[in-house]
C-alpha cells in the first residue's frame, strides 16, 4: 500500500477542518464498530490511506451517518497553504 506523508497530514487536517465531511471524488470503504470508524481511502495514482476516528460516545453511529470522501490536493496550493497556522507553512 503506497502512502504519501504529506497527503495524509492534509487529509488530517482537512478533517479537522470540516469533521466528517471530506471532500472526496474516489471510492472510500467505511467500517463503523461500536464507536468507531475506520475507512480505507483509494486515491488515483495507487496513493491510498488508512483513516480512523474514535468518539468518546456516540449514539446511532453507522455507515449511513458518516460523510467521508477523499482527494488529492496539491501541497503548494496558496489557498490550502492559507489556512494553515505559520509554523506549519
Amino acid at each position: 500500500m503506497k502512502v504519501v506523508r504529506y497527503g495524509l497530514a492534509i487529509l488530517s487536517l482537512i478533517a479537522l477542518a470540516s469533521p466528517l465531511s471530506i471532500r472526496a471524488q474516489e471510492p472510500v470503504q467505511i467500517n463503523v464498530q461500536g464507536n468507531q470508524v475506520e475507512a480505507v481511502i483509494h486515491l488515483a495514482g495507487g496513493i491510498s490511506a488508512d483513516f480512523t476516528l474514535t468518539f468518546e460516545n456516540s449514539v446511532g453511529l453507522n455507515a449511513n451517518s458518516i460523510g467521508l470522501t477523499a482527494e488529492l490536493v496539491d501541497v503548494n496550493d496558496l489557498t490550502l497553504l492559507s489556512r494553515l497556522p505559520d509554523s506549519l507553512q
